[in-house]
């Protein structure tokens, strides 16, 4: 299951811009992070997911049941 997250100021230093949009983190933009990981804007990757079952980044294989929505 993919778990969610909201920037904070030490992941905006480790990984500043989506891999999916190219956009900058900015604080309180939510995430999701993928079983390998990589973590991306949630409204980008959950997108992604709906037409690639795979992550962006790796490619490794995101199935529909490993994802996990939150509100």
């Amino acid at each position: 299951m993919l778990k969610s997250n909201v920037v904070n100021e030490e992941e905006e230093e480790e990984e500043d811009t989506c891999g999916i949009c190219h956009a900058e983190y900015e604080e309180g933009d939510q995430l999701k992070v993928l079983p390998c990981t990589h973590f991306f804007h949630m409204r980008c990757v959950d997108e992604w997911l709906q037409r690639t079952p795979a992550c962006p980044q790796c490619k490794m294989e995101v199935k529909p049941a490993m994802v996990e929505f939150s509100l």
